[in-house]
């Protein structure tokens, strides 16, 4: 069975006065197929199911997220880094991945092309 692993890390945080604390909650949904179609963050991309959702607390400031994707092909295999994604700044809010590159425009990202 395919593993599949989210890294999801607030890299920035831009508030116009003083720095605050945020609680992020991240919820991955099951994901057992080899398909890496629905990773694809892409501006203007639509269609793809959702995978995962981030709850940020409070929704107030501007924030910036980077995220990681590493994949373990079977429980004896290592992770592998499949993508990097960032955003650009946006107000802090609870999004899923379908928001990305939707509502919320991405900044820049990498990928594994061989993989994806």
């Amino acid at each position: 069975m395919k593993k599949i692993i989210l890294f999801i890390l607030l890299v920035g945080f831009y508030l116009p006065i003083h720095s605050q604390s945020y609680q992020v909650d991240l919820q991955v949904a099951s994901f057992s197929e080899m398909d890496f179609a629905p990773f694809i963050f892409s501006n203007d991309l639509s269609g793809a199911p959702r995978i995962f959702s981030i709850s940020i607390l409070p929704e107030q400031g501007n924030v910036k997220i980077r995220g990681e994707l590493f994949w373990k092909q079977n429980p004896n295999s290592s992770y592998e880094w499949l993508l990097t994604f960032r955003t650009r700044v946006f107000p802090a809010r609870s999004f899923f991945n379908t928001d990305l590159g939707t509502s919320i425009p991405l900044g820049r990202g990498q990928s594994d092309g061989d993989l994806i």
